[in-house]
C-alpha cells in the first residue's frame, strides 16, 4: 500500500528499516497467537518534537485498516481514568485488540502491565465481570501524539514505539492525496489488494521469528527527553558549547530571556536549570562536571559538558 510507504517518509528520503518495522508491527497485531514470551503493546505516535503536536499522519487509519480483519475494542484516552471500575467496558469476549486512543501525556502506561503480560479484566454495568484466558488475551495498541512516560527493563519489555513520519499533516491528508475516502469509497480491486497486503505483513512477521523488528529514532529519544525536562530546554542545550567552561549564571540568564517571560522566570529557577541540564546530559551520554575558575578577584562556576577531557 502506497500509504504505509508515505507513513515511513520524512523530507521525500524513505526509510527502509522503519517500513520493514512497520510490516512486522502490522504483522503481530493481525496474528492471533499469544506468545507467553513477547507481549508487547504497540505505541503509535509521530515523529515530531513539537511542543504542541498536531496528529494527523495517519494512525488512526492504520488502527481502522487493523479494524477490518481483527475485532478492535475502541477506548478513548483523552478523559479516560482507569481508576473507574467500568474504565474497559467497551471489551467484549471476541475482542482481538485492545486500542487506547489519543491518550494524553501522563498516561498512566504502567497501570496497563498485568493486562498486558497477563489478562485484561472487565468490568461492565449490569453486567457480568469476566477475564480472558492468557491465550485468548487482546493485543493493545495505544496512540498518542507524545512519548509514553516511562523508563527501565519492566517498560521496555511491555512496549514496542512505532513514530510515523510527518509526510501527512492536517494541511495534506491522505484522502486529499488520494482524491478518496479510504475504506468507504474502494472498489472490490481496492479490497483485494488491501487483503492481500495485510496478509503478506503476517507473512512477513512469522518470518522474522515473530518478532517486530527495530529500527532507529532520534527523534524517540529526544520525546522521552523532553517528558522530563522540555522540548525548549533540548532545545537551547544542543546549542551549548562541549568541552568548554561556561559560566552558571551566564547560560542560565541566557536560557530564561530566551524562552520565558518576565513572570515565567521566577518559577524556573537556577536550581531546577541544573537539574534539566543533568537529566539532558545523562540521556546524552554526557558528562556534567561543577567547574570553579576565576575572573580576575572572582571566583565563577562553571559547568562543562565532557565529551572528552575539557581543557
Amino acid at each position: 500500500m502506497k500509504f504505509t510507504r508515505r507513513i515511513c517518509t520524512n523530507n521525500n528520503k524513505f526509510d527502509e528499516k522503519r517500513y520493514a518495522s512497520l510490516l512486522t508491527v502490522i504483522g503481530y497485531l493481525l496474528n492471533n497467537y499469544i506468545d507467553p514470551a513477547y507481549q508487547r503493546a504497540v505505541i503509535l505516535s509521530d515523529a515530531s518534537l513539537d511542543v504542541i503536536p498536531q496528529g494527523g499522519t495517519g494512525k488512526g487509519i492504520l488502527c481502522n485498516a487493523i479494524a477490518k480483519m481483527r475485532n478492535v475494542a475502541q477506548i478513548y484516552g483523552k478523559n479516560i481514568n482507569l481508576d473507574n471500575q467500568f474504565a474497559l467496558q467497551e471489551i467484549n469476549l471476541d475482542s482481538h485488540i485492545v486500542w487506547f486512543d489519543d491518550v494524553t501525556k501522563n498516561f498512566p502506561f504502567e497501570r496497563l502491565f498485568s493486562f498486558i503480560t497477563e489478562q485484561y479484566s472487565v468490568e461492565r454495568k449490569h453486567k457480568d465481570r469476566f477475564k480472558f484466558e492468557q491465550e485468548y488475551n487482546p493485543k493493545t495498541v495505544i496512540t498518542t501524539n507524545y512519548a509514553i512516560k516511562g523508563e527501565g527493563s519492566s517498560f521496555e519489555r511491555r512496549k514496542f514505539e512505532f513514530e510515523f513520519c510527518n509526510y501527512y499533516s492536517p494541511k495534506l491528508t491522505p484522502e486529499s492525496e488520494f482524491g478518496e475516502l479510504f475504506f468507504a469509497s474502494w472498489t472490490d480491486d481496492d479490497w483485494n489488494k488491501f487483503y492481500n497486503f495485510m496478509l503478506r505483513c503476517v507473512q512477513v512477521f512469522l518470518a522474522k521469528d515473530s518478532r517486530i523488528l527495530p529500527y532507529t529514532s532520534e527523534t524517540l529519544k529526544k520525546k522521552r527527553l523532553a517528558n522530563e525536562i522540555s522540548a525548549d530546554f533540548i532545545e537551547y542545550a544542543d546549542t551549548l558549547q562541549r568541552n568548554t567552561n561556561l559560566s552558571k549564571s551566564e547560560i542560565y540568564g541566557e536560557f530564561v530571556n530566551t524562552y520565558f517571560s518576565d513572570t515565567q522566570k521566577r518559577n524556573f529557577s537556577q536550581n531546577k536549570f541544573g537539574r534539566y541540564l543533568n537529566t539532558y546530559c545523562t540521556h546524552n551520554g554526557i558528562n556534567l562536571e561543577t567547574v570553579q575558575t576565576w575572573n580576575g578577584f572572582t571566583k565563577v562556576y562553571c559547568y562543562c559538558l565532557r565529551v572528552e577531557e575539557c581543557e
